[in-house]
């Protein structure tokens, strides 16, 4: 689940094998519980999510830009090669963005992806490390 501190704004069943996209607070991740490397004690049964609203937000100092979204996304830090892409512009002006998410094995923040907004779009061109927080930077 997501960190104590923050109640999850939506669920959804992981597949056991099968990949299936999961709308996680409007970050669309394709996985099944069989591609995931899960922590110690999670079943991998459900995905949760949160969307922060900026006063939310921590100060990392070591996240490589400004911080412009943020989600918190579970079963928190399981890993996999998980492809993804974000469903909506959310507000960011047309431009080219990062997508950083925090490894909290390796204590490090972790790039996910290159974004490129145009309009309400938003192309990508990786893939997510991990489950975790994943924060959009300019």
């Amino acid at each position: 689940m997501v960190p104590s501190v923050v109640e999850p704004q939506a669920t959804s069943a992981i597949p056991v094998t099968g990949a299936q996209e999961l709308d996680l607070c409007g970050v669309q991740v394709t996985t099944a519980t069989d591609q995931l490397e899960l922590p110690f004690g999670e079943d991998g049964d459900e995905a949760s999510c949160a969307r922060l609203a900026p006063e939310s937000w921590l100060p990392w100092d070591d996240l490589p830009g400004e911080a412009l979204q943020v989600w918190y996304l579970a079963p928190y830090n399981a890993k996999g090669a998980l492809p993804c892409w974000i469903s909506n512009a959310m507000g960011l002006e047309d431009g080219t963005y990062e997508a950083w998410a925090a490894d909290y094995d390796s204590h490090h923040w972790v790039s996910a992806a290159t974004l490129t907004v145009s309009g309400d779009r938003i192309d990508s061109d990786g893939t997510l490390p991990v489950l975790s927080t994943l924060a959009i930077v300019r």
